[in-house]
């Protein structure tokens, strides 16, 4: 049985946090987002909610902490304010407030 590579959207945010720590180089991240070649390249998981998400959260640079970062993603990618109470995502979260 021939079976078909597809990576998660998730696996795009590790491999930033990995090239942000110089654990992977920029050519892991090129086109597919996948270190492991396919004849006909690797197919992602159907992008439901966690797609762009998870896009979005490897663009957020200003935390290392995994959950800060899909929150503030989440919040991003739907536009909608964030309750949160930890000063680094309040400072650099525009959506986000704690009163």
């Amino acid at each position: 049985m021939r079976r078909t590579l597809a990576t998660s959207p998730i696996v795009e945010l590790e491999l930033a946090y990995l090239n942000e720590v110089g654990r992977v180089t920029d050519s892991a991240l090129a086109d597919s987002r996948c270190p492991w070649p396919q004849a006909s390249g690797p197919r992602r998981w159907p992008r439901s909610g966690s797609g762009p998400v998870c896009a979005t959260a490897a663009g957020i640079t200003w935390t290392r902490d995994p959950f800060d970062r899909m929150l503030a993603a989440h919040s991003l990618t739907a536009g909608l304010p964030l309750a949160d109470h930890e000063p680094d995502v309040t400072a650099n979260l525009d959506l986000a407030f704690w009163d």
